[in-house]
């Protein structure tokens, strides 16, 4: 019996699921093996844009799925022209979002609790008068997060950081720079906390 409930719950899943398997063909999304997908996410980007999720990556966008309080379903949105999104194997995600106008790339078993926003940009010009204009003299670095890495909940990475392999950054924190590996990171803005 509890065979048959598992296989109908699959199923189940398989066809809410179906929404989101169409608006990533649409999308032209590439994606690996067994990807997992709870509630519909955000998609946006232009042509020559990049998103590739890699095998088993699963992506959680239904408030009842995670019960941290999830504010809105996941958002992959890549704003420049080669602009790119990589997510590898077995990382999840829960109502993250992430923007890119350069790049952002995240590794394997990489973890991203409820609610994480990263951006490889400023979305506007930081000189008000060039702001005014909006003569798209926006800044941007790429974002890279090592493998099995563990971001807590409504965090922010911003532009230019660079998380190393295994470490963890704690609740709420806003990150913005060089994160070496087997550290805890924590606080506005992150501040070391202790090896691993």
């Amino acid at each position: 019996m509890k065979k048959v409930i598992v296989l109908l719950y699959r199923f189940y899943n398989k066809v809410l699921s179906f929404p989101a398997y169409l608006l990533f063909f649409l999308w032209k999304v590439d994606y690996g093996k067994k990807l997992g997908i709870v509630g519909l996410p955000v998609i946006q980007k232009n042509r020559q844009a990049k998103i590739y999720l890699g095998d088993r990556v699963k992506l959680t966008s239904k408030p009842r799925a995670n019960l941290v309080g999830l504010t809105n379903r996941c958002i992959l949105a890549c704003n420049g022209k080669d602009a790119e999104i990589i997510i590898d194997d077995d990382s999840g995600l829960s109502g993250v979002v992430i923007n890119a106008r350069n790049s952002v790339r995240i590794g394997k078993r990489v973890l991203l609790g409820g609610n994480v926003r990263i951006f490889d940009h400023d979305f506007h010009e930081l000189d008000a008068v060039e702001r005014f204009k909006n003569s798209g003299n926006i800044r941007s670095k790429p974002v890279i997060i090592e493998n099995d890495v563990f971001i807590g909940t409504n965090s922010i990475i911003l532009k230019g950081s660079h998380i190393g392999s295994r470490s963890i950054i704690g609740a709420g924190s806003v990150v913005s720079g060089n994160i070496p590996a087997d550290e805890i990171w924590g606080g506005n803005p992150a501040k070391f906390i202790k090896k691993i």
